[in-house]
């Protein structure tokens, strides 16, 4: 497999190397990509992504604790991405990005949907939205619930999709036991 994750910056023109790059990017050789077998987009939409090399951890790469439990979010919440800057121009961003985005309850996804959305997390896009290149990308909220929540939040969903609704993401605590222990210290 020739495929490779990074973390930290993807500064366009950086060629992958061995060693960390001094502008923080870290790219890693991926040993193995599992995925549910019942995956049909945009049902169970997730994967998980294992590295030759481990990241090192510094002030820009850290690993972040995940929702092990349902709940139906409510507020604003964090995601970031290097997706599309412009529709027109089809531009993807070489810095990354961050939004804020409004949750909406479990009953208006499912509403908009016009089917049962008990997997996915809604935003509106109302004032800010993900975009083409952002799939992946992770939704962050602060103030839950959980008990594992660090001082920076908890991974809550996983970019998706949009649609004529608005955005979905993959609902992380859908998958708790797929993914496996929660073994992160994220403060």
């Amino acid at each position: 497999m020739n495929k490779l994750a990074v973390a930290g910056t993807l500064l366009n023109g950086e060629i992958y190397q061995a060693e960390d790059k001094p502008t923080g990017a870290q790219w890693r050789k991926i040993s193995t990509v599992s995925y549910p077998s019942s995956y049909r987009f945009p049902s169970n939409d997730i994967a998980i992504v294992i590295t030759l090399l481990p990241f090192n951890f510094n002030e820009h790469i850290a690993p972040i604790s995940y929702a092990r439990s349902f709940e139906d979010y409510r507020g604003e919440c964090l995601v970031s991405g290097y997706g599309r800057r412009s529709k027109k121009k089809k531009l993807t961003s070489d810095k990354l990005l961050l939004a804020t985005l409004e949750v909406l309850p479990l009953y208006w996804c499912t509403k908009m949907h016009r089917k049962n959305m008990s997997s996915f997390i809604c935003t509106s896009d109302k004032i800010s939205d993900v975009a083409q290149g952002d799939s992946g990308g992770p939704l962050v909220c602060s103030g839950t619930k959980e008990h594992e929540e660090g001082s920076k939040g908890i991974l809550v969903g996983i970019v998706s999709g949009h649609s004529r609704a608005g955005s979905f993401f993959t609902r992380v605590s859908s998958y708790a036991q797929y993914i496996g222990p929660n073994e992160v210290n994220s403060d």
